[in-house]
């Protein structure tokens, strides 16, 4: 009976985990930007767009005084905000998308602070993100 118990334990473990390992590489794999286009990463004669080390900027030619700093969603890859960001950026405000180290919200809130990003005191910042 023992040697049973045994058995029936090692086959729920290794079901667990395999199920573990599965659900990982699905919550990565989903969570890839598909079906972005890349000339939403390009300047044109509206937009001009940065694509730095730590952040995506979107800047309009005529901006307004509004500048929104946003963070994308754990897990998510930050190309798969580009749209929105650029459809703001088409709307008058320069938008800063946020490049997470990891992934990970934990890892990079401080990034706009580090670049000094919130230095010009005549404008309105706006923080926003998903999650």
């Amino acid at each position: 009976m023992n040697r049973k118990k045994w058995t029936t334990f090692k086959i729920i473990k290794t079901t667990w985990f395999t199920l573990a390992i599965c659900f990982t590489i699905w919550v990565f794999y989903s969570a890839q930007a598909k079906n972005v286009d890349d000339a939403v990463l390009k300047s044109n004669n509206q937009i001009s767009v940065e694509d730095a080390d730590k952040f995506y900027a979107f800047t309009p030619i005529n901006p307004t005084e509004n500048i929104l700093i946003f963070y994308p969603g754990a897990m998510v890859q930050t190309k798969a905000y580009a749209p929105l960001c650029r459809a703001l950026a088409e709307n008058g405000i320069k938008v800063y998308l946020i490049k997470m180290p990891w992934r990970l919200a934990s890892n990079g809130y401080n990034i706009p602070k580090e670049l000094n990003l919130f230095a010009d005191t005549t404008k309105k910042y706006i923080l926003a993100g998903h999650s």
